[in-house]
């Protein structure tokens, strides 16, 4: 046989294959022989071309495997005699869902924060506590283990896809659903709205909170009115909007709102006057009052350093020849607000005289 002259054979294109035997796996195809008339049938293990090069087959074949091959249409190249089946692809198990759209989910583990769940596709989702209920109550609210179960069934609102990267492990989305019929993301300055406790901040020792989905807020130290755990929930004033290197965020309070009509201001700090008087900024009626407190007025008990120890939480001051280095310790105040009673009030000279303690007047 001449091996430099090309061998022709006769195929017939109308014939048709149902099985072929499998005779070796090479990392893109296998190439298999029919029964019927043993031609040499080349079988891709790649569905598109895109997948050409993947290190990773989408299928693999044993040797002497009996393939059908009824439902594929071959490509036959009568001039080189083979035949070229290309790979079925399979109808994909995983359902798209749209926003909004009303599905029923399986609860797989009830956590502190949220409730992991299995939509009917066997994909994942979570229904984040913010997102359980329309009108929860702190005084009721206690745990999530009181109100959901292990394989209970709920009718949850697709909301979103959680930002994973897709690979062989992680063939589905995960979703963010919601039990709620609308959720919230607007908040003003003054409103009262219901927070979820998240963690205690390590270095300030405030408490922050989720309020929705993607909305966290601040509750400094001063403002703190009670202790709660992780997942309770808890009334929360707006007070403020502000942002750092992960993003905006709101600061609150977690006193009752209605008292900021009872003589009772949020002041900033500004300067220290002495080691026994401190001054504060004071916004009423779109005008900045000076806000004065002295030591005296900061707690029914006096002690040594109470604007350090007792009103700030900070480290007490260190003095140098019994004087106090004012220079040293402004910044252990900075941005540092508290919450206040009017003691006094001159609306000619725009200023306020303050007091913390629980006797209030006194």
């Amino acid at each position: 046989m001449d091996l430099k002259k090309p061998i022709k054979y006769s195929i017939d294109s109308s014939q048709t294959f149902s099985e072929c035997t499998i005779l070796c796996q090479l990392p893109t195809y296998a190439l298999a022989i029919s029964q019927q008339s043993n031609h040499l049938i080349h079988l891709p293990t790649f569905s598109d071309l895109n997948s050409f090069y993947s290190t990773s087959s989408t299928i693999s074949y044993k040797r002497q495997q009996q393939i059908n091959i009824n439902s594929l249409n071959p490509y036959i190249s009568e001039e080189f005699n083979f035949i070229i089946l290309p790979l079925e692809i399979k109808k994909s198990s995983i359902e798209i869902y749209e926003l909004n759209q009303l599905e029923s989910v399986t609860i797989i583990d009830v956590l502190s924060k949220q409730l992991n769940v299995k939509l009917n596709d066997g994909s994942h989702g979570r229904i984040h506590i913010t997102e359980l209920f329309d009108k929860p109550s702190p005084d009721k609210f206690q745990s999530l283990n009181d109100y959901y179960h292990k394989n209970e069934i709920l009718n949850a609102r697709i909301i979103g896809t959680r930002n994973i990267e897709l690979d062989s492990k992680h063939q589905r989305p995960v979703y963010e659903l919601s039990l709620r019929e609308k959720s919230s993301n607007q908040y003003q300055i003054g409103d009262q709205i219901i927070g979820f406790f998240d963690k205690i901040d390590e270095k300030n020792k405030g408490y922050w909170f989720y309020l929705s989905l993607h909305n966290r807020g601040y509750v400094p130290p001063e403002f703190l009115s009670k202790q709660l755990n992780i997942g309770q929930c808890s009334y929360l004033t707006i007070m403020n909007k502000t942002k750092n290197d992960k993003g905006e965020y709101y600061i609150l309070s977690m006193f009752d709102n209605n008292q900021l009509k009872s003589n009772i201001v949020y002041a900033q700090f500004k300067e220290i006057k002495s080691i026994n008087e401190f001054h504060f900024n004071i916004i009423k009626d779109k005008e900045i009052y000076q806000g004065i407190l002295i030591s005296t007025d900061v707690s029914d008990v006096f002690e040594n350093f109470i604007f350090w120890n007792y009103l700030m939480n900070v480290k007490s001051p260190l003095l140098i020849n019994g004087q106090l280095n004012i220079k040293k310790e402004l910044w252990k105040f900075r941005n540092k607000t508290i919450r206040a009673f009017i003691k006094e009030e001159n609306k000619d000279k725009k200023q306020m005289i303050l007091s913390t303690r629980k006797s209030r007047f006194v």
